[in-house]
């Protein structure tokens, strides 16, 4: 008959931590399988945290019910995720595209780093009245560009740029109002090639094709027909701004001068922007207003964005989606 071994106090212990050791280490290893990361499956969008439906997270942005960590609400209720604030300066409400002059209110002159001599740069569709004419940087790009279309259209050449930030308006002028925005440098005032003189540009005929088609180029007729009661100035075709192609689409789209627009735009917030597609890119536009001194106004973190001041009480914010 076999002797009965006896068992050693120590050698039971050392099981017994043996088996605990593995019990919590497949646990461990049990929870990691199942384990949700709440950051995967997220995305930012229009400020908020958005849900992507993979990766076992609801469209809600919460955890589903039958995970074994315990259910989370973290993402609700956050706002200006995806944002980030910048410093800006009430005096900065006078500069920028969308900023509205007029004799009490001035605009900020543009600097002169901001131009170039238009005489330098200009192509050969158009003429200019004198030599020295500067015109912001992206404007003379877009007028270039408008004019070259033009002459691919109808083979003419009769455009004259008659002045931008300092058109003469005295007696005998083709163009005999002067405007307050001029001095932001996006402006550009036109007149035509007559029969060995100079004409003034109303709108009309074949030339009218740059008024109906500006748009495509950034520009606007700032003064448009039938907006009278809104800009306080009657027609002026002859009289063209620069606002970026985002904004003159919209205007143009939805029939606003850009009083009516910069005012619409006060609806909006980083929270719920106005949101508008101009060819393959979705743009979202908003309004933040300014501080006494120094504030802060909410930005994106990514993508392309521009500020805007509207000469009055805050700034217009436009961000490139895509």
């Amino acid at each position: 008959m076999a002797a009965k071994r006896k068992l050693k106090p120590a050698s039971v212990i050392i099981s017994m931590v043996a088996v605990i050791v593995s019990m919590v280490t497949i646990d461990s290893i049990r929870r990691d399988i199942f384990r949700v990361n709440t950051n995967e499956g997220v995305k930012v969008e229009d400020g908020h945290f958005i849900s992507q439906t993979a990766d076992g997270m609801s469209v809600d942005g919460t955890l589903p019910f039958n995970f074994e960590d315990e259910p989370t609400t973290a993402f609700e209720g956050i706002e200006n995720v995806g944002y980030s604030q910048v410093t800006v300066s009430k005096d900065g409400v006078s500069k920028g595209l969308l900023a509205i002059a007029d004799d009490a209110h001035p605009v900020a002159p543009i600097e002169e780093s901001d131009t170039v001599d238009l005489f330098k740069a200009k192509n050969e569709y158009y003429t200019l009245i004198e030599q020295n004419v500067q015109l912001s940087k992206d404007a003379a790009e877009a007028f270039n560009m408008m004019m070259a279309d033009y002459y691919a259209e109808y083979q003419l050449t009769d455009f004259v740029v008659y002045g931008t930030t300092d058109t003469y308006t005295a007696e005998g002028s083709y163009c005999p109002r002067h405007f307050a925005e001029s001095a932001a440098g996006n402006c550009v005032d036109l007149a035509l090639c007559g029969w060995e003189s100079v004409i003034s540009y109303d709108g009309a005929d074949t030339q009218g094709w740059v008024n109906e088609n500006c748009y495509k180029y950034g520009f606007i007729v700032r003064y448009p027909q039938d907006k009278a009661a809104q800009t306080g100035q009657e027609y002026c075709p002859w009289h063209l701004r620069y606002v970026g192609t985002v904004h003159s689409t919209i205007m143009h789209d939805k029939n606003l001068c850009l009083e009516e627009y910069v005012r619409a735009l006060k609806d909006f917030t980083c929270d719920a922007p106005y949101e508008y597609t101009v060819g393959e890119n979705t743009y979202t536009v908003y309004y933040a207003p300014a501080e006494s001194g120094s504030g802060k106004i909410s930005v994106p973190i990514s993508g392309n964005y521009e500020i805007s001041g509207n000469n009055s009480d805050g700034f217009i914010i436009t961000a490139n989606k895509n």
